[in-house]
């Protein structure tokens, strides 16, 4: 008994025939009439106009492609990539994939325009027509691209980035995104801040030469001029300039005692810059500015100090005093002196004087005229 089966194909669409399970042609778009005696008939449909992309189907097309090459090699197209090549899947001139070294990839001909194009895996810089899909790759968090294959970075302004390929510094690179492929070789990129940044050194007790503790906090600035070489020659440039700051305040309080330290603070500033800077000049790093921000005293010596203190302007306050009682009895022994000499002037003082007893008694009884009050009140002696 013949078996007979009307496939209609549409135009984005292609078939696979088998009859009893075996392989038999691939069906173009139209109507098909399959003719089967015995065998089994099957048509299995493919949309070709959607997206690329690697599924569980591929691995069907692939076994078709190497089992049959000349019955599939009008309708599929084989994209492979050799152990020294990294491929990229263009579709209609749209990146849609990445087939690593010794890949294998099979799409329909004749629907999207498929182009692969293939780069040395010797040279590792992903192309700028790559890197949109990388950036969508990496906000979809790809872990095929960025756990296994791609080191990717993106350095902002007032960054650089360390390349490094096999633990060897290769370039420095500046703002921008950056991929690089870790086929062959192993690709890192740190990224360096070269803005100015501040440290602070905090919580210091150190004696000082007459043997007094004190807490001091104290804080720098600095910036990365020299990647490479804060990268490579110390294995963590901040904890070495703030380890740098840390011994030079220690060794300068040492060397002061607490008058001298108290007196100045501008003086240990200097000598603390003074011992970091060209230190961390030899690595790559530029200390812009240095200072103690707080000195706290123990609490009894914040007593005693503050005592001593206030005993000087006690002391202070004292002396201001005297040399004002001084200057005034001067002045007192200069105007008796003028009045004995002069008495109009003698008068005139009489005068004033009365003038200033007049104002704090409301009536006055005169009797024998001015000079009967002046004898009253201002008798001479």
């Amino acid at each position: 008994m013949w078996l007979v089966k009307r496939v209609q194909i549409d135009e984005v669409q292609r078939g696979i025939l088998y009859l009893g399970g075996q392989f038999q042609r691939v069906l173009e778009p139209g109507t098909h009439w399959i003719w089967s005696l015995t065998k089994s008939i099957q048509v299995v449909v493919w949309w070709t106009n959607v997206e690329y992309e690697v599924t569980e189907e591929f691995h069907v097309l692939d076994f078709l492609t190497r089992k049959y090459p000349e019955q599939t090699e009008k309708h599929l197209q084989v994209l492979t990539t050799t152990s020294d090549q990294i491929g990229y899947v263009f579709m209609d001139g749209v990146i849609k994939d990445v087939m690593g070294p010794g890949d294998r990839r099979v799409v329909w001909r004749d629907v999207l325009d498929v182009r692969l194009e293939v780069q040395s895996i010797e040279d590792s810089l992903v192309p700028d027509s790559v890197m949109p899909w990388i950036w969508e790759q990496a906000k979809a968090n790809n872990k095929w691209l960025f756990e296994k294959n791609v080191t990717f970075a993106e350095i902002g302004d007032g960054q650089c980035g360390l390349l490094k390929k096999n633990g060897e510094v290769q370039r420095v690179l500046s703002p921008g995104r950056y991929a690089y492929w870790r086929f062959l070789d192993s690709v890192t990129i740190k990224v360096i801040d070269q803005r100015l940044r501040q440290v602070d050194v905090a919580g210091q007790e150190i004696l000082t030469q007459d043997k007094v503790t004190l807490r001091i906090n104290v804080t720098g600035t600095y910036q990365v001029k020299d990647p490479v070489a804060a990268s490579t020659q110390v294995v963590d440039y901040e904890k070495f300039i703030y380890s740098e700051i840390q011994f030079a305040l220690r060794g300068s309080v040492g060397t002061k005692t607490l008058e001298e330290i108290l007196a100045d603070k501008s003086v240990l500033n200097s000598m603390i810059r003074d011992r970091v800077h060209d230190r961390v000049a030899g690595y790559g790093i530029e200390l812009s500015s240095v200072g103690v921000k707080d000195i706290i005293l123990p609490g009894e010596m914040k007593i005693l100090l503050n005592r001593v203190v206030e005993a000087e302007k006690a002391a202070e306050a004292n002396l201001v005093r005297r040399r004002e009682e001084t200057a005034a009895t001067r002045s007192l022994a200069n105007t008796a002196k003028m009045m004995e000499n002069n008495p109009m002037l003698m008068r005139l003082k009489e005068l004033e004087a009365l003038e200033k007893v007049t104002e704090r008694i409301d009536n006055i009884t005169v009797f024998g005229g001015l000079d009967g009050v002046m004898k009253q009140l201002l008798p001479k002696s």
